[in-house]
């Protein structure tokens, strides 16, 4: 309820079975609407075509500067997981399903690159 209400108080309109129903912030974004306006369009950052240089967010913004003074030791971002499969797959479906990943999930195909003015930016590979 509390969603719902600061919502409203921004100019959207959140429906709370919007938030029971949904299983991400993005797919909640893509429900709400304007208030002061009856059509439903979608809210949220837009997102860059492919190839399309952008800015970096913070905490990527916040690594490379502090890549920039060389990694000591223990003092890099690294995050991984193991996972464990209970049954035999087939390897081309494993290969699918990351394929599947990569496709939907931009970030993954990221590359980074400096700009004319020594700044980092970002873009998407296309698919």
């Amino acid at each position: 309820m509390a969603v719902v209400s600061k919502a409203r108080k921004q100019g959207l309109t959140v429906r709370l079975q919007d938030i029971i129903q949904t299983e991400s912030i993005e797919a909640l974004a893509k429900r709400a609407t304007l208030t002061d306006n009856k059509k439903r369009q979608q809210v949220g950052r837009p997102r860059a075509a492919s190839g399309t240089s952008f800015s970096l967010s913070p905490i990527q913004d916040l690594y490379f500067q502090h890549a920039a003074n060389g990694h000591k030791g223990t003092s890099r971002f690294n995050q991984s997981i193991t996972v464990r499969i209970s049954r035999k797959v087939d390897s081309a479906k494993i290969r699918e399903a990351l394929q599947t990943i990569v496709l939907r999930h931009g970030m993954l195909r990221a590359r980074f690159s400096k700009d004319s003015d020594g700044a980092w930016k970002q873009r998407t590979t296309r698919v």
